[in-house]
């Protein structure tokens, strides 16, 4: 027997002796109205036996709150030292201390006669919760034996004075024990009665067993697949209890089992101080990082998960999933320093050769034919393009490196839209010349101002439109603006009857350097940059993008925009840690 099986059995024996109290406080309750019945003359029962002056039934009575009390003060003082011997000898005294006072009750209240012979049902429902089939039969066979001895002793003491007798009514009508017929079918039914109910709940009994079993042999692969997995796992119940954690997140938290079955609001104070961090991460489906520094610093990427029954109605608890990403950021950091580097090496020989390449193209240099015009157009679109992923790809080394500038000021959103449209007008230039018609629908009502930084959201809406440009070969852009009154923002919305974006790839959209299939087979450029600059300006804004796609028929991407208010407006405090991590 293991410390986990031993801490059940004292459980349920605590639950035994808590019960027992009740049964205690209901008979007592129960003695009284009848002894005030029989005082008024109100009752049928025959007065107690008793043994000199004390009633015979306070004493079964006292017999029973001492065995409790005794059961209740061991399991107190020694339940945590008992043995396995320990448990078995508190299962037969849980069982067969109370089937010796029934029977007293039983035989001394008239046996047969008396409706008491149902209290021998108590034993064997305890039995029922301590013992396996064998012990369950012996409890029957106990129990049947006793019930049989009393019934012939209570019939045969009408008959030979040297049996003693006691009555369970006043009037002699009630004996029935005197009468052989129904004596017999008296007992005939309640042995089948309690026959019937041990068979059938030691059945229940082996059912229930069985199955605990199942589910702790369930939980102990849970557990050992928990363990062995490369993650730290943390898991939490219901009531906010750490119910376990495996050896990984230990190790990442540099904690130990002690943090095992306490609560995570109660005892926070008592949790070691990484746990406390950790339990401070909202507990979100989006993943969260956790800076360690002790025992050694890591960057660990946090997942809540929520342990739910199938149908997500009943909530049994959450998981958190500690993945070790300290190596991931270090190369991203080594990455993003390779590319700042790399792209500021290459934007000086670029920007050189597209300004020759202009200069040469408008004839400062002499005069060109038609086909050296064309192959110098080729090279300059080329290196044009070049000169734009250059810009990409240091405007995200900018945002990872928290140097990309913001300069919020209270503007109209529908100002900041129409400059840009303005100034896009190569773009709108090539949407002609792809037969691509360009649809502006402006707000039908003037726009509530909002904190904005102009350029960067210009940035926003010329990639929206090259990147609908690029996927586009036919039909229309539309860019739209408008006012929600019910969730209080601005939305611009760009909308294109393009290629799409297929469904198992829409996860990823916003992701860097991410292009779809379909985009190559439509062999169109792109660094795939666009979209992670747009998502991050966004939110610098306090704002959400998003879109709508069906492939082969087009997308729409909405970019919603906050109303000013002390928590969505960035203040003077914010733009200026901004400056700060610019500089």
């Amino acid at each position: 027997m293991n410390s986990e099986q031993k801490e059940k059995l004292l459980k349920i024996h605590q639950g035994i002796v808590y019960a027992r109290w009740a049964w205690i406080f209901v008979g007592a309750f129960g003695g009284e109205i009848l002894k005030t019945l029989q005082r008024e003359n109100l009752s049928p029962l025959a007065y107690p036996s008793k043994i000199g002056p004390v009633p015979v039934m306070l004493i079964f009575a006292s017999a029973q709150v001492l065995l409790n009390v005794f059961l209740h003060l061991y399991l107190k003082k020694f339940g945590k030292k008992i043995s396995g011997s320990g448990i078995k000898i508190l299962n037969f005294f849980q069982v067969y201390a109370d089937l010796f006072i029934f029977a007293g009750f039983f035989y001394f209240n008239g046996s047969i006669e008396s409706p008491g012979a149902t209290m021998f049902f108590i034993p064997l429902v305890i039995s029922l919760i301590v013992y396996r089939q064998v012990g369950i039969v012996a409890v029957m066979v106990t129990t049947l034996t006793i019930f049989t001895a009393l019934t012939l002793n209570q019939y045969y003491g009408h008959i030979y004075a040297y049996f003693p007798h006691f009555d369970a009514y006043k009037d002699s009508i009630y004996n029935i024990s005197t009468n052989s017929t129904i004596t017999i079918y008296v007992y005939y039914t309640f042995v089948m009665a309690y026959i019937g109910s041990a068979i059938f709940g030691s059945l229940v009994s082996k059912i229930i067993r069985k199955r605990e079993e199942e589910l702790v042999t369930e939980r102990d692969r849970t557990d050992s697949m928990i363990e062995k997995m490369s993650d730290g796992i943390i898991m939490i119940s219901e009531g906010d209890n750490i119910i376990s954690i495996n050896n990984n997140a230990k190790n990442y938290l540099g904690t130990n089992d002690i943090v095992v079955g306490r609560n995570i609001k109660n005892d926070f104070s008592k949790l070691p101080i990484n746990v406390q961090e950790l339990m401070k991460l909202p507990s979100t489906e989006s993943k969260q990082k956790l800076v360690v520094k002790n025992p050694q610093k890591m960057t660990l990427e946090i997942s809540t998960i929520r342990v739910q029954e199938e149908g997500q109605k009943k909530l049994f608890g959450s998981m958190k999933v500690l993945h070790d990403i300290t190596r991931e950021e270090e190369m991203d950091r080594l990455k993003t320093e390779f590319i700042s580097v790399a792209s500021h090496q290459l934007r000086s020989p670029l920007t050189t050769t597209q300004w020759s390449i202009r200069t040469i193209l408008d004839g400062d240099l002499g005069p060109i034919d038609e086909k050296q015009r064309e192959f110098m157009l080729k090279a300059y679109k080329s290196n044009e393009q070049m000169v734009g992923l250059v810009n990409d790809l240091l405007n995200v080394s900018r945002i990872e490196e928290g140097r990309f500038l913001f300069t919020f000021e209270t503007e109209s959103l529908e100002k900041t839209v129409s400059e840009a449209i303005e100034s896009a007008a190569m773009l709108i230039e090539r949407m002609k010349q792809k037969n691509i018609q360009f649809i502006y629908n402006p707000p039908k009502e003037r726009l509530p101002l909002i904190e904005l930084d102009s350029e960067k959201i210009q940035m926003v809406l010329i990639n929206l439109l090259e990147n609908a440009i690029n996927y586009t070969t036919e039909g229309k852009i539309e860019v739209s603006l408008h006012y929600d009154p019910k969730e209080k923002i601005n939305v611009l919305s760009v909308s294109d009857t393009g290629i799409g974006i297929p469904e198992e790839e829409k996860q990823f959209i916003f992701k860097k350097f991410f292009r779809a299939q379909n985009t190559e087979r439509a062999k169109v450029n792109g660094s795939g940059l666009g979209l992670y600059i747009v998502k991050n300006i966004i939110e610098k804004h306090r704002g959400t993008v998003h879109f709508d796609s069906q492939e082969g028929r087009g997308t729409t991407f909405y970019v919603n925009f906050p109303m000013m208010n002390s928590q969505t407006t960035p203040g003077p405090r914010e733009k200026f840690e901004t400056f700060i991590e610019t500089i």
